[in-house]
């Protein structure tokens, strides 16, 4: 569900961006001109980590703030709210052996590489990764990286040279908390019992990835019911997966859609045009319209084409002639738009993973309607039915032993804590992290047994059974 948590851990990323000092939590970087986040690219849900920890070639220059360097070695510079991010000028990036590329990236702060050559000399490797997701130096092999270095540490997600681990306490501070000694490289998982996320609860042995699955019945989900080559739960397979999809007829990477009008011709289209759209992920065809005509007098989802979004649309009930889709509205607390939609009858007319719950009185397909619609939620068990979403709490009471502290913030819906007191009988951790305001744990000794300091949420470890 995506859901899961999101609003939980945006709020609590940016709890911690308040604390003192310079953040590690990947918030610090306005969002790029690409549309392509710093959180999207450099920095991961979890917060930006090295297996092995910060590697640096030698002390960082003058020319950089020692706190800075200090906290990550490619950091150099405070920024105006006193966070430290990696540049201002070119010459901070130049100027720091450890910067992860040579130019900067003024408006977030970031320094960048655009071809191989810019990371000749850089201690994460040769390889300039040129996604526009990342655009760091990276390593490819280890003949990229200085002995003792090998191309085995995780920076965002992506290789670089770092020291080998041994041991699994080489691997703190990261998602990736497990060393595989025969690599020396620190993975995720050796078993499923690694996988602590519902949402990947499968070890990819291969590459000691937790992801979500490993074949076609671990997609349960109605609307990604097949296993892809990269370990995700997609919408199709082949094009024979997209005969009813209102996208179009056509599977490309995992998803329905269209490459030319004619897949445009099925039961339900949102439009008989095959448009294009462009996102920051890169340009995509899908069925939709430019004009009424594309839509049709008894179009499955309206006869009206709404050009911001490129699909037919409706403005009330009686414009929806195609039974079974009979209402005019937005079939779910998420939509931008009206349509013609199927009104649900009980829960299990509800599909869309993202809103699985039925309101009967209205027929929309919402996220939640009570509170044990929320129930396969990690942290977020409680229906906010101000606007029908799954949060942590809305009052003190909904803070339990299993939520991350013991006190409801009202402002941004989740349960905190302010010291380790307020830890004392938490299953996530005996420890307050007062800089997230969330109940974790640093040792075994600090979990309720039979449950262990194994888990990790948004960067910090907290007990799992």
């Amino acid at each position: 569900m995506k859901t899961l948590n999101t609003q939980l851990a945006v709020t609590l990323l940016g709890l911690a961006l308040l604390a003192p000092g310079c953040s590690d939590d990947g918030g610090t970087t306005p969002v790029p001109d690409q549309t392509v986040t710093q959180e999207q690219g450099l920095v991961p849900d979890q917060g930006p980590v090295l297996d092995q920890g910060p590697q640096t070639d030698g002390p960082g220059p003058s020319t950089c703030d020692p706190a800075c360097l200090a906290e990550e070695p490619y950091l150099c510079t405070k920024d105006t709210d006193g966070s430290c991010i990696e540049c201002k000028t070119d010459a901070d990036c130049t100027a720091n052996p450890n910067a992860l590329g040579p130019t900067c990236d003024t408006q977030n702060g970031i320094c960048t590489c655009a071809v191989d050559g810019d990371c000749a000399g850089s201690p994460w490797g040769k390889t300039c990764d040129t996604d526009p997701m990342a655009l760091f130096c990276t390593c490819k092999a280890d003949s990229e990286c200085t002995l003792p270095k090998k191309c085995t540490g995780d920076l965002f997600g992506s290789l670089v040279c770092g020291v080998p681990c041994t041991t699994d306490g080489d691997c703190t501070g990261s998602t990736n908390d497990i060393c595989d000694t025969a690599t020396g490289k620190c993975i995720e998982c050796k078993a499923d019992t690694d996988c602590t996320s519902s949402s990947r609860p499968y070890c990819q042995k291969t590459k000691g990835e937790c992801v979500a699955c490993l074949q076609k019945s671990h997609c349960t989900s109605p609307s990604y019911p097949y296993c892809s080559a990269d370990n995700s739960c997609v919408e199709c397979a082949t094009t024979a997966d997209c005969t009813a999809s209102d996208s179009g007829t056509f599977c490309d990477k995992g998803s329905c859609g269209c490459n030319a009008d004619t897949d445009c011709q099925g039961a339900y289209p949102w439009g008989s045009k095959c448009v294009t759209i462009s996102s920051a992920l890169g340009d995509y065809k899908r069925c939709g319209c430019d004009a009424d005509a594309n839509c049709g007098a008894t179009g499955a989802h309206g006869p009206k084409c709404n050009t911001t979004y490129q699909k037919c649309t409706c403005t009330v009930d009686t414009e929806c002639k195609k039974a079974p889709y009979t209402k005019c509205g937005p079939p779910y607390s998420g939509a931008s738009y009206n349509h013609c939609f199927k009104p649900c009858a009980a829960k299990a007319d509800c599909t869309d993973p993202d809103y699985p719950a039925c309101q009967v009185s209205t027929g929309l397909c919402l996220e939640c309607v009570t509170n044990p619609d929320c129930a396969a939620e990690d942290f977020s068990k409680t229906c906010d039915v101000s606007d029908f979403s799954c949060v942590e709490c809305l009052v003190n009471t909904d803070c339990t032993t299993a939520s991350l502290g013991n006190t409801c913030k009202t402002s941004s819906k989740i349960c905190t804590c302010a010291a380790d007191a307020d830890c004392a009988t938490n299953l996530n951790g005996k420890k307050c992290d007062t800089g997230m305001e969330l109940c974790n744990c640093l040792a075994d000794t600090d979990c309720i047994a039979p449950r262990k300091c194994t888990g990790t949420f948004l960067g910090k470890k907290i007990c799992k059974p």
